[in-house]
C-alpha cells in the first residue's frame, strides 16, 4: 500500500468525502474541459439569472492543480482536527451550511459594495474550497483562544486573530486571490461560534439518533466514521456575548450583537415566544475558458497580458 493510500485511509469519513467530492470534480474539469466560468460564484449571475447552482459548484471547481492541492491539504488537516473533536456527522453538516451561508455572505457583500458605487464585487468570478476552510479555521482557532497558531511557520500569532491575519497575510502575498470569498467565510465561522447557527443546524441529539439510524449503518458502520461526542463537547458554541468579544475583533462585535437579534426576532415569529462558511485564474474572453499560469500556452508577454483576470481563487 502507497503511503498516499494509506495517508487517505487515517482521513476521517466526512473529511475524505468532500475532498473526494474537489477532486473528482477537478478530475471532470480536466477530462471534459468545462467552461469554468459557467460554475464560479459570481454574484450578479446569481441575482438576475438566477442561477442559484453556482454557490455550490463554484466550492467544488479548482483553477489549478497547485489551488486544489493547498486546499485539499488544508482540509485533510483542519477537517481532520475538527471531525476527530465533533464526530463525522456534525462536519457534515457544518461543511454543508458553510457552503450555503458563504455563498450567501459573499452576495450580500457584493450587493453592499454597489449600493456604495463598488460594482466590481457584483461581476467578480471566483471559485475555490478556501471559504469553507477559513470558516473551519475560526472553528478550530476559537477552540484554543489562548494558545497561538504558526503563520507560514514564520511567526506565532495569537489564536484569537490568526484567522484574521491570515486574511490579510494570504491578500499581501496573493493580492488578486478572493478577499471576500475568505472574509465570507470568517464571518459564517464567527456566526457559529456565537452560537448564531444553533437555530440552523441541528442538535447534539439528533446527531447522535443518526448515528444509530440502521439506515445508515452502512455509512456509521466505516472505520474511519466518528461518533457523535457528549453534549459537553459542543459548550464552544453557546458562547455569551461577553465571551464573544474576546473571540473576534472588537469593531465586529456590535455587527454580531445586532445578527443575534434579527436571528432572535425571526426565531420569536416563526416559532413563538415560547421556543427557545493560489494563483490567478486568467480568462480568455471570447471562450471563456479558463487557464492557471501552467496552462497559459507559449507566447509573447503581450498575448498573456490581454488575457482577462477577473476570477480570483477562493
Amino acid at each position: 500500500m502507497s503511503r498516499a493510500a494509506e495517508a487517505m485511509r487515517k482521513l476521517p469519513f466526512t473529511t475524505l468525502l468532500f475532498g473526494a467530492i474537489c477532486v473528482g470534480t477537478y478530475l471532470y474539469q480536466m477530462i471534459f474541459d468545462p467552461q469554468v466560468r459557467h460554475f464560479t460564484m459570481n454574484p450578479w449571475s446569481v441575482i438576475y439569472a438566477r442561477e442559484y447552482y453556482r454557490i455550490i459548484s463554484s466550492c467544488f471547481f479548482h483553477g489549478s492543480i497547485m489551488h486544489i492541492a493547498m486546499n485539499m491539504l488544508s482540509l485533510a488537516a483542519i477537517g481532520t482536527t475538527l471531525e476527530t473533536s465533533f464526530g463525522s456527522m456534525w462536519t457534515f453538516f457544518t461543511i454543508c451550511c458553510s457552503i450555503l451561508l458563504t455563498g450567501v455572505v459573499y452576495i450580500l457583500i457584493a450587493v453592499l459594495g454597489s449600493v456604495v458605487k463598488y460594482n466590481s464585487l457584483m461581476q467578480q468570478h471566483s471559485l475555490g474550497f478556501s471559504g469553507i476552510l477559513f470558516h473551519l479555521i475560526v472553528i478550530e482557532s476559537a477552540r484554543n483562544p489562548n494558545a497561538s497558531q504558526s503563520l507560514f511557520g514564520m511567526a506565532q500569532v495569537s489564536s484569537r486573530v490568526y484567522p484574521w491575519v491570515l486574511l490579510v497575510a494570504i491578500q499581501v502575498i496573493m493580492p488578486n486571490i478572493s478577499f471576500v470569498g475568505h472574509l465570507s467565510g470568517i464571518l459564517v465561522g464567527t456566526m457559529q461560534t456565537a452560537g448564531l447557527l444553533n437555530y440552523v443546524l441541528p442538535g447534539v441529539r439528533y446527531l447522535r439518533s443518526l448515528d444509530e439510524s440502521d439506515r445508515l449503518h452502512r455509512i456509521t458502520c466505516q472505520p474511519n466514521f466518528v461518533k457523535t461526542p457528549s453534549e459537553s463537547a459542543f459548550s464552544l458554541f453557546s458562547r455569551s456575548n461577553t465571551q464573544l468579544q474576546l473571540s473576534v475583533p472588537a469593531f465586529m462585535t456590535p455587527v454580531i450583537a445586532t445578527f443575534r437579534g434579527v436571528c432572535d426576532k425571526i426565531r420569536v415569529a416563526v416559532l413563538g415566544s415560547g421556543r427557545s462558511a493560489n494563483e490567478n485564474i486568467y480568462f480568455d474572453e471570447e471562450n471563456g475558458v479558463p487557464m492557471t499560469e501552467a496552462l497559459i500556452p507559449d507566447g509573447s508577454d503581450e498575448e498573456i497580458s490581454a488575457v482577462s483576470r477577473e476570477t480570483a481563487l477562493i
